[in-house]
């Protein structure tokens, strides 16, 4: 293999494992970092979610909006990367149907076990 492929192909194996590491992994560390670069943020347990046909699997979610600028995000995590992949596109749908209604456009990620949807800015203020 050419030196200069594998010293890219390194590089970007490492970008990789950077970028998956800034995401949170749980909400309680979700909380805390929405919260810091100052956003409110509500936690919610599986109980919130009973209602929904695809909560199968939801672990906890939070929702986080800056008052500021109204960026907006809300974060699911599921007991498995199964659930979550099963889950995205309900939960993609349903609430984007929502961001229209206040005029806003969402980008949705299913990263791991989490599903998280919402504004451009707060899905960079979620990752970094």
């Amino acid at each position: 293999m050419n030196k200069k492929l594998f010293s890219a192909l390194i590089l970007i194996i490492l970008l990789a494992f950077t970028l998956a590491a800034c995401t949170p992994k749980d909400a309680k560390s979700a909380e805390s970092k929405m919260k810091s670069a100052g956003y409110a943020v509500i936690v919610q347990d599986a109980t919130e979610y009973s209602d929904d046909p695809e909560a199968d699997g939801v672990d906890k979610g939070i929702m986080a909006i800056n008052p500021v600028d109204s960026e907006y995000l809300i974060a699911i995590w599921f007991t498995s990367r199964t659930a979550a992949k099963k889950s995205f596109e309900y939960y993609r749908d349903s609430i984007e149907v929502e961001f229209e209604k206040k005029g806003l456009t969402i980008n949705a990620v299913l990263s791991g076990k989490c599903i998280y949807i919402g504004t451009k800015q707060a899905i960079r203020d979620f990752k970094k």
